[in-house]
């Protein structure tokens, strides 16, 4: 078994004991450390985020994706713009035999053989590079997929999801090349968009060695709309559908489809507000007759070390949004899990799941 999370990875046998210790995920990379504190002055590797994995049944590798962004050199943590996905192979089935890492750049700003999709640079709308934020992977019997969530890098401003598709067998065999076909869902060209919005979170499904083999093999994404709607609410997913798989093998030439499914009605979760009774911490930071001990008031004390008390508003903090959390392809069914309103009578307190599954008839096409 293997699990990833923030920077680092480990590897643990079937009844949950590890079997090494925890592996950075810059090392497992190939990088430097993301800081070496043996140098004076520091020196900083590159950010690695957003790491996940899947074992894949069907050719008995493990694969990890992470989303890794370059510093502008190693004696700064200034980010230089330039961002990849970051993709590791087993070389066998045991996660703790050798891997290949192949790089995918991301920023989609005409360097490095990406698209330019235009981004911006901070406030000045000037040309700068894009953000792969958020990746996801999935496979089928052909392909193996990411999906990103395309932002400015430094601006605020969301561009669309981006697809990126590949051969399942040539990554598992150490190929020195990949071929990789992307597709922008924010491209009116493709004739994806619905209700003139492009993609979000579109997550691939994972098949448990399951293939839809009309059409030469087809992959399957879902994503929410409700993110996209000024109430935040809406009673569709949307149904992605990559056909011609089979050729990722050789000349890929793949064709991209989206549809909406009717669902029962969902809704962004809203904010949640602090339990009663508990210390908010934007009172605890500004407020300097706010006990703490019988001898100490206010907890900007404990934090900043008596340089307080500052004013700070409280937050609501975020249940999270709606966007898709899971999709499976298993027993000609395609299930998925995204976020949604609880409505137990406390609507504005509540977030959680909703499950939906779907049957082959009602998917395909």
């Amino acid at each position: 078994m293997l699990e990833t999370v923030n920077d680092v990875l480990q590897v643990f046998d079937t009844a949950g004991n590890p079997m090494a210790s925890p592996t950075a995920l810059n090392g497992f990379c190939g990088y430097v450390p993301a800081i070496d504190r043996t140098k004076t002055p520091l020196e900083f590797g590159p950010e690695l985020t957003d790491p996940s994995c899947l074992f894949d049944r069907d050719t008995q590798r493990w694969f990890h994706v992470v989303l890794t962004l370059d510093r502008v050199n190693n004696l700064t943590q200034a980010l230089a713009g330039t961002n990849h996905l970051d993709t590791a192979v087993s070389m066998t089935s045991n996660p703790l035999d050798a891997w290949n890492v192949y790089s995918i750049p991301v920023q989609d700003g005409g360097t490095q053989g990406t698209p330019d999709h235009h981004c911006t640079l901070g406030t000045n709308p000037a040309h700068g590079p894009c953000l792969g934020d958020n990746p996801h992977i999935g496979a089928d019997t052909n392909g193996f997929y990411i999906t990103t969530n395309e932002y400015n890098f430094v601006s605020p401003g969301f561009h669309g999801a981006q697809i990126y598709a590949m051969s399942k067998h040539q990554l598992p065999a150490g190929a020195s090349s990949i071929a990789v076909v992307q597709f922008d869902t924010a491209d009116t060209s493709l004739g994806v968009q619905l209700d003139g919005h492009p993609g979000f979170t579109v997550w691939p499904a994972v098949s448990t060695a399951e293939s839809e083999d009309d059409d030469n093999g087809k992959e399957f994404f879902l994503s929410s709309e409700a993110v996209f709607q000024i109430t935040g609410t809406d009673n569709r997913l949307r149904l992605w559908t990559m056909q011609n798989t089979e050729s990722l093998d050789g000349i890929p030439a793949l064709q991209l489809r989206t549809r909406a499914v009717n669902t029962i009605f969902y809704s962004v979760p809203p904010r949640s507000n602090q339990k009663p009774g508990d210390v908010p911490l934007g009172q605890c930071l500004s407020d300097s007759m706010l006990p703490v001990t019988p001898n100490l008031t206010g907890c900007w004390r404990l934090v900043v070390g008596g340089t307080g008390p500052f004013p700070n508003t409280e937050k609501v903090v975020d249940s999270n949004d709606s966007r898709m959390q899971q999709v499976v392809l298993a027993n000609g069914k395609l299930c998925c899990a995204r976020h949604r309103v609880v409505d137990r009578g406390r609507p504005n307190n509540q977030g959680g799941y909703s499950l939906f599954c779907y049957q082959s008839e009602f998917w395909q096409g």
